[in-house]
């Protein structure tokens, strides 16, 4: 009898207890999802000439630099009249620019969203057309106060809004990360620890919820569920506490955040439709 002593398993009884466990675990486990990489659209001839006729600022960090890759790639090939220009200046807005900077810091989301609404008051506001900031993925982590944070965002917004009648702004859903598979997180989730992106891709689809609940009568590109739809067209999500998350298509990434060359042209070109689709009656107004 070993009394209060915890029961052990030593040497090759131990191995030949937990292998027959992990064998057909392991088989299992090698037979993950596989999608093909994602496919740009076309883009709409009409809207890249309204965008030539309008001036758009965008606040970003590295993902939304990875999108702007993508549009100067396609905006090349169409000899569009829309430049991408790296300034916040309203003395550089010309119609037919893109004006972009870099805003704020990551992991500091509230940083960016000060930062944008620095740049709007500091002369871009009613001298913009569009205007528009991205958090990043990596402003969200297991503990992120979202509802915090969204209040900040949406305060910040609508006030811009009011204080800008002449400046439409959009509004974007925070990007995405893949979820770690495979053997390794599997033997986490039976020993009850965290996997890795389960609980931030929770965090960032709480807050796209809400920005798509309150923004809902405003234009919002959802880069998220562009992130999580695979090139089928059905949604890729894990479980999360109990509901459904939406997590991005392994296939889009390099790094497991940031945007390979495929999904680059994939989002730009679904973008360039959107800010486009946008300026066209922007640009009927303004030939009243």
């Amino acid at each position: 009898m070993h009394g209060n002593t915890p029961f052990q398993i030593d040497g090759p009884r131990k191995q030949s207890t937990i292998l027959p466990m992990l064998i057909p675990l392991m088989g299992i486990l090698s037979c993950g999802q596989s999608f093909p990489p994602p496919e740009a659209v076309d883009v709409d001839r009409q809207h890249i000439q309204a965008l030539s006729k309008r001036t758009l600022f965008f606040g970003h960090q590295s993902v939304g630099g990875n999108i702007l890759d993508g549009a100067r790639s396609l905006l090349s090939r169409a000899s569009a009249g829309v430049s991408i220009v790296a300034t916040k200046n309203a003395a550089d807005l010309e119609p037919g620019t893109w004006a972009h900077s870099l805003v704020g810091r990551n992991e500091d989301p509230a940083s960016k969203i000060a930062a944008f609404k620095e740049i709007m008051d500091g002369g871009l506001g009613d001298h913009v057309d569009l205007a528009f900031v991205k958090l990043c993925y990596v402003d969200f982590n297991a503990a992120t106060d979202v509802h915090a944070l969204f209040a900040d965002y949406q305060r910040t917004l609508r006030g811009l809004e009011k204080a800008y009648r002449k400046t439409m702004f959009v509004h974007l859903t925070v990007p995405l990360t893949i979820v770690q598979t495979g053997v390794k997180s599997s033997l986490k989730k039976m020993l009850g620890k965290t996997v890795w992106g389960e609980a931030e891709n929770g965090k960032r689809f709480e807050f796209n919820e809400l920005l798509r609940r309150e923004f809902a009568t405003a234009p919002v590109f959802d880069l998220a569920k562009l992130e999580a739809t695979t090139p089928s067209g059905k949604s890729h999500t894990v479980e999360v506490g109990g509901r459904d998350v939406e997590v991005m298509v392994p296939t889009y990434t390099y790094d497991d955040g940031h945007l390979n060359e495929a999904a680059q042209l994939y989002v730009a070109s679904h973008l360039l439709n959107f800010l486009g689709a946008l300026s066209v009656p922007i640009a009927a107004d303004s030939m009243k």
